[in-house]
């Protein structure tokens, strides 16, 4: 029944992103460049609308077939569904930060409560006796994750190819673990995410916006938080898979701390952003866009990859594994002058 809606949905997630990109089209609601864009062309937006249409359908039709876990329903439901419509209206009339920001952190610690989710909160006991710091690090951990995701969603095509690299290997550890029930969650956000990457990849013909890039924050963050506490899949596999989006804000943000700049303002100095300018000197946009989406997948599946499997079937070593990965990456991004205008 899983294979059947799984399969199902990338079709629905297909037909729903060209459904809102006509319709999107059709009444003008486009994505104008700016200073820290990295397209030349008005482009249509909204497309994490079908995004959100696709993975509520899913999670739904598999809830009433009682082939996934009920803790995991509300949270995506209601927090996400909230995430989404606050994106939605901010994507058609900017809302102020300050009022967006309040509203992420509400929703972040009441789907903590949700979940009944304390995060290393045996750690915080026993190392320094505070296991209740725990919720504001189950918080903290979801607004970075729909932050990273929000910033890092610059070029055609980068977080649906970043999705389908890590919830692809994420579900395959998951079911060489025979677990199958959470497997379904990462294996749905796949079939999603290649629906809309027929029509994101370079040249995007629609974008997701904050809609789509906020909701799938969220929805990485909450997997996240419930693998690690149910001890599904480590911390340190996680960090590794998505080492090339979190670093790359880190890194970014602690050059702009230290250079004394405005750290709210928007800017175009991210590791992806400097290898597509990089790799735009002397070709064309989508020539750029698409060898930096190779080049990430590259280390994805040649250097990051190899590096989470140590780490997921040799727990003692997920460390050092977690270690070892970073070096180049930060090597790379001092070397693109990472966070630098």
């Amino acid at each position: 029944m899983s294979t059947l809606i799984i399969s199902s949905i990338l079709i629905i997630s297909l037909l729903l992103t060209f459904i809102v990109k006509e319709i999107v089209l059709k009444l003008k609601i486009l994505d104008t460049p700016n200073k820290r864009s990295s397209h030349s062309q008005p482009t249509p937006t909204l497309g994490g609308v079908a995004i959100i249409l696709s993975f509520m359908l899913g999670i739904t039709l598999m809830f009433y077939a009682k082939t996934i876990p009920n803790e995991l329903f509300l949270p995506f439901v209601l927090g996400g569904g909230l995430l989404g419509l606050i994106s939605f209206f901010d994507d058609i009339k900017p809302i102020a930060i300050k009022y967006r920001i309040s509203l992420h952190i509400i929703i972040a610690f009441l789907t903590v409560y949700w979940l009944d989710i304390h995060l290393f909160s045996d750690w915080l006991s026993y190392h320094i006796g505070l296991s209740y710091l725990s919720i504001g690090v189950s918080a903290f951990i979801l607004l970075l994750g729909i932050n990273t995701v929000n910033f890092m969603d610059g070029i055609d095509g980068i977080v649906a190819t970043q999705i389908i690299f890590v919830f692809t290997v994420i579900t395959l550890f998951l079911i060489n673990d025979n677990n199958i029930v959470d497997a379904r969650y990462f294996a749905l956000l796949v079939a999603i995410s290649l629906g809309f990457l027929v029509f994101n990849f370079a040249p995007a013909q629609i974008f997701m916006g904050d809609v789509g890039s906020i909701f799938l924050g969220f929805i990485i963050s909450v997997l996240l938080i419930y693998t690690v506490n149910t001890n599904s899949i480590s911390f340190s596999v996680w960090l590794i898979l998505l080492a090339m989006f979190w670093l790359d804000v880190v890194f970014v943000l602690i050059v702009r701390i230290l250079n004394k700049d405005n750290i709210t303002h928007a800017h175009k100095t991210h590791f992806y952003q400097k290898l597509t300018q990089y790799f735009s000197l002397k070709n064309s946009r989508t020539y750029a866009h698409r060898k930096t989406i190779y080049s990430i997948t590259a280390i994805n599946i040649l250097w990051l990859l190899p590096l989470a499997t140590i780490a997921e079937y040799y727990p003692e070593y997920s460390v050092i594994s977690l270690v070892i990965s970073l070096i180049p990456l930060l090597f790379l991004m001092w070397k693109f002058k990472a966070g630098k205008v």
